[in-house]
């Protein structure tokens, strides 16, 4: 009797343990297996509702090691990461537009965080631009390209803002536009030329406001106008004709809108004509 009681004891023990290793499974299959303390082992394998493999990866600890493989809606490969087989959350991650054509590529650590230079390609898989990162976040110099493979601008940051001097070219080589960054906001002089060489605008900013004296000239090199500013307002802003403000506000608006995909800005679609990539996939968030 004691035999039997102790048999069934063991049977019970058993069958409690092996259900609370297998929380959230069906069947005994152990493929999506969480532990007992909830977290990821083993080999994971996630669906879109289209019935296309969303992603296949192997855990340890809740840590992707190995191969990582995500993918679009269409069934295109997007991102493939070989993390190390230690759990450390570092790999080497190559990512893809949804039709082949390589995006970009790097190093993760801390499992999604970008480190050191990564490289990124625009949808006809041209070289868009070299980036430093440094735990995640912009960190030293980003040279953006033209599709021809010239330089069209050089700028640093730091701690993922702007710092120090940026520099924009044309295709030509010449220099297009000079400014400073000062903690991500306009700080010192600005130089504005022509596709020739010609000096264009002379001013600078202080604490993201035109401050003192801008110069502009035209095309032949001619000083066309002289305005003071002070705090970012002219002091003679009503002398001010038509022609001179809308001159103004292009160059302004040139100097904002020079915005070029981040990996930050992988699945935003306006810089590119793709509509399968999978929404809240800018990240490695969801496994």
């Amino acid at each position: 009797m004691k035999r039997f009681l102790f048999f069934l004891f063991f049977l019970v023990f058993v069958g409690y343990g092996l259900y609370s290793q297998n929380v959230g499974q069906s069947g005994d299959t152990l493929i999506n297996y969480v532990d007992i303390n909830g977290l990821k082992q083993g080999y994971w394998e996630k669906k879109y509702p289209n019935g296309k493999i969303k992603y296949q990866a192997r855990f340890k600890n809740d840590v992707p090691v190995g191969v990582f493989k995500r993918y679009y809606t269409n069934g295109q490969l997007f991102a493939y990461i070989i993390y190390d087989d230690e759990g450390k959350g570092t790999g080497d991650a190559t990512y893809y537009w949804d039709d082949g054509k390589l995006l970009a590529k790097g190093k993760l650590i801390n499992i999604k965080q970008k480190q050191g230079l990564w490289k990124i390609y625009n949808v006809q898989g041209v070289l868009l631009s070299t980036v430093n990162y440094d735990k995640g976040k912009m960190n030293g110099l980003k040279t953006t390209f033209y599709h021809s493979g010239k330089v069209a601008e050089k700028i640093n940051y730091v701690d993922g803002k702007k710092d120090g001097k940026m520099v924009r070219y044309f295709e030509n080589g010449k220099v297009s536009l000079v400014m400073n960054y000062k903690n991500g906001a306009f700080d010192g002089e600005v130089l504005s030329y022509y596709p020739d060489g010609r000096l264009k605008v002379k001013g600078a900013y202080k604490d993201d406001l035109k401050d003192g004296v801008w110069e502009y000239y035209d095309e032949k090199g001619s000083l066309i106008r002289k305005i003071e500013y002070v705090k970012g307002k002219a002091k003679n802003e009503k002398e001010l004709d038509e022609e001179l403000t809308k001159m103004l506000k292009e160059l302004e608006k040139e100097s904002y809108k020079y915005k070029e995909p981040d990996v930050e800005d992988f699945f935003n679609p306006r810089f590119g004509p793709r509509t399968t990539r999978p929404k809240n996939n800018r990240s490695l968030d969801e496994y």
